[in-house]
């Protein structure tokens, strides 16, 4: 579709404006100089005004206590996770602690139990070994009385007709008996002679004495007693002395022997 360029008959010229008059020079350099003025005046309305808002709304910040900045309570938070931090690191350590004493523990517990195993392994073999002991000790004591128990069976079985060898044979038995359990260890407790020792000596009787050399000293001994070491395995049985001062001789009066004559 073409389009038809107007021909110079249809352009008609536009009249000028028969009712606006012409303005003066200066008149049209006043309006152009009003027209910018006002609108700046009406920016700086706005300006203040949005300075008053933002200095208003400033000072109620201000003002209110109950107002939360986002940066406080940002640091608020960062504070919270590194005392978070903080107490795992030290429920941590502390667990560490516990696992590390337990572990301690457990290796205390260990060494005492199989240190109390070897002490009653070795009370054991100690027990053995006193045991042991004891037996041959026992061993060898009646081994040593063989013979003496050998010699008085002959003499019981074989008395013959005369006593006094009988006794005789019996008495060294006897003294075969004193030498083997002196050979073990054993010896008599002293008898006669000795001071009375209630330690050792049971007493049976006091025989009043004259001589104050015997107050005190064994005069008969009616148990033997024996020793084995230091320590006392029988009392002896015995009888000792006690002084006793002879009774003042009574004095006669001279009158009474007169009388008496």
């Amino acid at each position: 579709m073409s389009t038809q360029e107007p021909t110079p008959q249809d352009v008609h010229p536009v009249p000028p404006a028969e009712h606006e008059p012409a303005l003066a020079p200066e008149e049209r350099a006043e309006d152009v100089v009003e027209e910018p003025a006002e609108e700046i005046a009406a920016e700086a309305v706005e300006v203040i005004a949005e300075e008053d808002a933002i200095s208003l709304i400033e000072a109620e910040l201000a003002e209110a206590p109950d107002v939360i900045d986002v940066q406080d309570l940002i640091r608020e938070r960062d504070a919270l996770q590194m005392a978070k931090a903080s107490l795992e690191q030290e429920v941590e350590r502390l667990r560490k602690d516990r696992d590390e004493g337990l572990g301690r523990l457990r290796e205390v517990s260990k060494g005492y139990r199989n240190l109390q195993a070897e002490m009653d392994a070795f009370r054991v073999r100690m027990e053995q070994r006193a045991d042991a002991k004891v037996h041959h000790r026992m061993g060898s004591l009646m081994k040593s009385v063989f013979d003496p128990v050998q010699n008085l069976r002959r003499a019981v079985e074989n008395p013959g007709s005369d006593i006094g060898v009988f006794g005789t044979g019996v008495a060294m038995v006897l003294e075969q008996f004193l030498s083997v359990l002196k050979e073990q260890g054993f010896r008599e407790v002293p008898g006669v002679g000795a001071p009375f020792d209630p330690n050792m000596h049971e007493p049976l009787a006091l025989v009043p004495v004259m001589d104050a050399a015997q107050d005190g000293v064994i005069l008969a001994v009616q148990d033997t007693g024996y020793l084995l070491g230091d320590k006392v395995l029988q009392v002896a049985r015995v009888i000792v002395g006690k002084h006793e001062p002879p009774p003042a001789p009574v004095e006669v009066p001279p009158e009474e022997e007169g009388e008496e004559a």
